[in-house]
């Protein structure tokens, strides 16, 4: 079998299984609401985490695929002043993701709003939300292609 059929053989089988492909990696959009820790939980178990987003088409492949649905990605801070981070261990890249909130987001409203949704379907979509609330939830893993 050529390396090319046995990669494509390879993403079709994660497809069947329910995860989208796009650009090197794997989506899961989840059907059933999680707390966002049940949601990295179960990501991982999976040999995944909650998505991280690092590009404009990663972005606007996520929000067009939830479909105006609120969906939690992997995107927490730690305690009041704490900084924005993915739990993937992607470097955030603060100036570029600005674009990614909606306007006037994050407001940390009620003080315990440390993790971030995808809230809206257009570029500026993340909305900050306290963790405890259930959610769906998307885990991204990236493809990386068996050896033959």
């Amino acid at each position: 079998m050529s390396k090319l059929l046995k990669r494509q053989n390879d993403i079709l089988q994660v497809v069947s299984q329910g995860w989208n492909f796009f650009k090197r990696n794997f989506y899961y959009f989840s059907r059933i609401p999680k707390t966002w820790y049940s949601a990295q939980q179960f990501c991982m178990s999976r040999n995944s985490h909650l998505t991280s987003v690092t590009s404009e088409s990663e972005q606007e492949f996520l929000y067009k695929t939830a479909g105006g649905r609120i969906y939690w990605i992997g995107l927490t801070k730690a305690g009041m002043e704490g900084e924005w981070h993915w739990v993937d261990d992607t470097p955030f890249n603060k100036v570029q993701s600005e674009r990614f909130w909606i306007p006037g987001e994050p407001n940390n409203y009620e003080n315990n709003e440390h993790c971030a949704n995808i809230k809206a379907s257009s570029l500026q979509s993340w909305n900050d939300a306290s963790c405890d609330q259930t959610l769906l939830f998307i885990c991204k893993r990236p493809y990386i292609p068996s050896e033959p």
